[in-house]
């Protein structure tokens, strides 16, 4: 046999011998291609679940009735914000008020004698002292080292003060910036009668006594250290006389907070009204997210009119039987609302489109049902025959433990297992064939 046969030979016995392993390597590539779309559908599931998780949240605020709803949203307004400011949460309820102030409260405040900054009038030495207010007492401990100034005492004594946990707020005061005088001051942390500082006493070293700030008080009897006294918010609201510990007025009507600023004879007039704008913005918010939950199910499902072209999620049945539970209770009506009463999105302007997605096509509908009755608007969407309550229940259905989304997830990572396993026994079969 010549050479040139031989060589000729040669390659056609290794174009053979490839084109064996090309044949053995071709499971392992379509094993490959069907592990990526595989890896697809199980990054869709997890994007689902994002998608979910967001549209859940605000379903599950929709859903909860009263002052704890989304839409428990309000506004305030006032005839003269110089004397009366209101805000109000969701706890509020709306209506007009009438109050007109007679006295603003103050917090009890204690001063000491005048010391001079620069003086040392203070001996050096371990002292401690009590501060009694509202029934609460609390001991104080200071040290003064030798050399300290009268000023460095008052600073030392304020910042023990403060950091007891009393309830007191402590300063010092210059109360004559030529001569360097000095006066350390405590005040109640709390306005109002119930905050007096009942007792200022040593318990050792007298510090409290050479100040001059030791003694006890009483609403009706105030120490000789007294520099204000304390005193109540007294104010008529809608014809009630009432008083309050702080001019910041939260237990008068719920969910709303008086603020007094100043003194009027005449009565200022304040409003709670249903905030329309930021309630607004809820509903937007919640059908942007039922939105895009819809609009990507639909996409990632989608079969073309031919039925050629199938989406990754196209024979799914879970998120078939979502998408159809979503668009049944966006749809849904409510039932035993009362004549009158908005029963469905429709009524308060949102449109429902053919592939189910929603849109606010009439926004006064949206205000004027607000603005008639904020409770039937929110009744809507509360509770489990609400539209909320019904998404959030079919929301939940697909992805709580046991549901459609894990279903599938455990399908894929079963899917994928084996896909692996395969993958390990084909190149095994493939490095043999290579070996001989």
């Amino acid at each position: 046999m010549s050479v040139t046969s031989t060589s000729a030979a040669n390659s056609k016995f290794a174009s053979t011998i490839e084109a064996l392993l090309l044949s053995e390597k071709r499971p392992l590539n379509d094993l490959a291609t069907r592990r990526a779309k595989v890896t697809d559908t199980q990054s869709l599931l997890s994007t689902i679940g994002t998608k979910l998780s967001d549209l859940r949240t605000a379903l599950d605020s929709l859903r909860t009735p009263g002052s704890l709803s989304s839409l428990s949203l309000f506004t305030t307004s006032t005839g003269n914000s110089s004397i009366v400011d209101v805000t109000a949460n969701s706890a509020a309820a709306r209506g007009t008020h009438q109050v007109t102030v007679s006295q603003l409260a103050q917090a009890h405040a204690l001063g000491s004698a005048a010391l001079s900054k620069s003086g040392s009038t203070v001996s050096a030495g371990s002292y401690s002292f009590t501060v009694k207010v509202a029934g609460v007492t609390t001991t104080v401990s200071v040290a003064v080292d030798a050399g300290d100034t009268d000023g460095a005492v008052l600073s030392k004594v304020a910042s023990a003060v403060n950091g007891s946990g009393a309830k007191v707020n402590a300063s010092v005061v210059t109360t004559d910036a030529t001569s360097g005088k000095q006066k350390l001051v405590f005040q109640s942390a709390s306005g109002g009668t119930a905050n007096i500082i009942s007792d200022v006493a040593d318990t050792s070293g007298g510090l409290m006594s050479q100040l001059a700030l030791s003694g006890t008080s009483s609403d009706s009897a105030y120490s000789a250290a007294t520099l204000q006294q304390a005193k109540n918010a007294k104010f008529n609201l809608d014809g009630l006389d009432l008083e309050s510990s702080s001019n910041a007025v939260t237990d008068a009507l719920t969910g709303v907070t008086i603020n007094l600023k100043a003194l009027t004879a005449t009565p200022v007039q304040f409003g709670i009204a249903s905030d329309a704008t930021a309630t607004r913005k809820v509903l937007d918010d919640f059908v942007a997210k039922f939105n895009d939950v819809l609009s990507f199910l639909r996409s990632k499902s989608a079969v073309s009119e031919d039925g050629k072209s199938r989406e990754a999620l196209a024979e799914d049945s879970y998120v078939r039987e979502l998408k159809y539970s979503l668009r049944d209770a966006s749809g849904s009506i409510l039932s035993g609302a009362p004549a009158g009463a908005p029963q469905s999105l429709a009524d308060l302007g949102v449109t429902i489109a053919r592939d189910g997605t929603l849109s606010v096509t009439d926004a006064s509908k949206f205000t004027t049902a607000l603005e008639a009755n904020p409770a039937q608007v929110m009744a809507v969407f509360t509770g489990d025959g609400g539209i909320a309550g019904r998404l959030f229940k079919a929301v939940d259905n697909f992805t709580k433990t046991g549901g459609g989304l894990q279903a599938d997830k455990d399908l894929i990572t079963a899917q994928i297992s084996d896909m692996d396993s395969k993958k390990v026994r084909l190149q095994a079969r493939v490095d043999a064939r290579r070996k001989q």
